[in-house]
């Protein structure tokens, strides 16, 4: 009797194993069928950082042809660029998995490639030059960081990525650009003395032309804002509009269009920011050549290229002197608070807080007073060898001990990164003992002076 009654236990436990065996091999089948025909991931971050914006699953989703996206990137990056690649190439793979296919990308280094890189070159992407500090020496390196998206025989160009923060908008927009045929419309309103692209706006335009058709719009008796127009800007008019023009405009707010009203034109010189805009775009083609010929001339000379000490660590070390300039011009190693007064005009950029320059004019030096020109230092002159990115480095003197911020540096130092002239090449800093001044004899601050441990 014992013995049948294990025997039915042991099938019973046989059948349940099988069973259950059944049942897990059935998920296990299901979850693969359901991965072929849907994608989920999930982001347990807060605010779903690793995740692409609805906008840019839209952007992907509508996609109805092959997408390419192209990265031309450096495989030996420097260090200020470290971990670049890698949130680039993560970034695509999220694209690339809301692409049901639609979606392929290739990373390539133009380095050592000549063909690469005129193929680059052919997209307008140039290596960029960075500084990189290898084996305690600094050296210029070009490299390159730039995206180029492919669709139906036209193309878009990220030509450099400079950082990683808006990246993703900056991708959508791309591929919104390279795979749409008829950009939504957007109508300048003309006459009423409005302003419209071409005349009288040169700019700000070519903005929105990243985005949209834009047009010019006019309502001519009995006329109406065109149909395919989506928003209407309405550019400083300087006179009421009469009973047709506030119907049409009616209707086309009825129908739900969108109105931008700018009231207050600001009168502006739209041309020469328009020419600025052109020169810094022509001094950014010009950087390149300008390294190239740096490298090269101090290399004739066996020097090495100069850090321009954005990401890397550059250390220098210098006296505190004034320097002369020229014949019977002297310019002394430290400034004082009666220099702030004399130059005080109530404008910016010569315009101190009333409450620095009532303290100035009482001659209220507290501790801080230097003996040796009479007054509270305001800044000092040295002989440090800084560039372009130092502005803001900490100032140590022979014990360590901070005295200043750097910040500035003479007229006479902008040829420094070719030729340093030690007799009149000077670095500016903001003397430690005026910051505190104002910490503690006019923002009566000394609750922050404790916190900090300053006797």
């Amino acid at each position: 009797m014992n013995q049948t009654i294990r025997s039915d236990t042991v099938e019973r436990a046989r059948r349940t194993r099988l069973i259950n065996l059944g049942l897990i091999a059935g998920i296990l089948i299901l979850l693969n069928i359901l991965g072929l025909n849907a994608f989920f991931r999930w982001d347990l971050t807060g605010r779903g950082i690793y995740s692409l914006s609805s906008a840019s699953r839209e952007a992907i989703r509508g996609l109805e042809d092959r997408l390419t996206v192209k990265a031309y990137f450096s495989e030996d990056l420097p260090a200020q660029f470290a971990g670049m690649g890698r949130f680039v190439k993560d970034k695509l793979d999220d694209y690339k998995a809301y692409g049901r296919g639609m979606v392929h990308f290739e990373f390539v280094d133009p380095a050592n490639e000549e063909e690469l890189q005129q193929e680059a070159a052919s997209y307008g992407i140039q290596p960029i030059p960075v500084q990189v500090l290898e084996r305690d020496k600094v050296e210029a390196r070009l490299i390159y960081a730039a995206l180029v998206f492919l669709f139906e025989g036209r193309s878009e160009v990220i030509p450099f990525i400079q950082s990683t923060a808006g990246l993703e908008y900056d991708i959508t927009t791309a591929i919104r650009r390279v795979s749409t045929t008829e950009l939504p419309v957007v109508g300048f309103l003309s006459g009423h003395g409005m302003a419209t692209p071409g005349a009288g706006i040169d700019t700000w335009p070519d903005q929105l032309e990243r985005h949209y058709s834009v047009q010019t719009v006019t309502l001519d008796t009995f006329g109406l804002v065109p149909a395919e127009v989506e928003a209407l800007f309405l550019v400083g008019p300087t006179s009421g509009f009469n009973e047709w023009e506030r119907y049409a405009i009616d209707q086309f707010i009825m129908r739900g269009g969108r109105t931008v009203w700018l009231l207050d034109l600001t009168d502006a010189d739209l041309q020469r920011e328009k020419e600025a805009k052109e020169q810094a775009g022509m001094l950014q083609q010009l950087r390149p050549k300008y390294m190239e010929a740096l490298i090269s001339f101090l290399k004739s000379r066996g020097e090495s290229v100069y850090p321009d000490a954005n990401g890397t660590l550059r250390v220098t070390y210098g006296t505190v002197t004034g320097y002369q300039p020229r014949d019977a011009v002297l310019y002394t190693p430290f400034t004082s608070l009666e220099g702030i007064v004399e130059k005080e005009t109530g404008q910016d950029p010569f315009n101190t807080p009333p409450a620095a320059l009532r303290a100035m004019r009482e001659r209220r030096y507290g501790r801080f007073l230097k003996d040796s020109i009479g007054s509270v230092p305001v800044n000092f002159l040295s002989t440090c060898d800084t560039t372009g990115g130092n502005s803001g480095s900490a100032t140590l003197n022979g014990k360590g001990e901070l005295v200043g911020l750097l910040f500035d540096g003479n007229y006479e130092s902008m040829i420094s990164d070719w030729d340093f002239l030690p007799e009149i090449t000077r670095s500016i800093h903001v003397d430690i003992r005026y910051i505190l001044w104002l910490m503690e004899e006019v923002d009566r601050a000394t609750w922050l002076l404790r916190e900090m441990n300053v006797p």
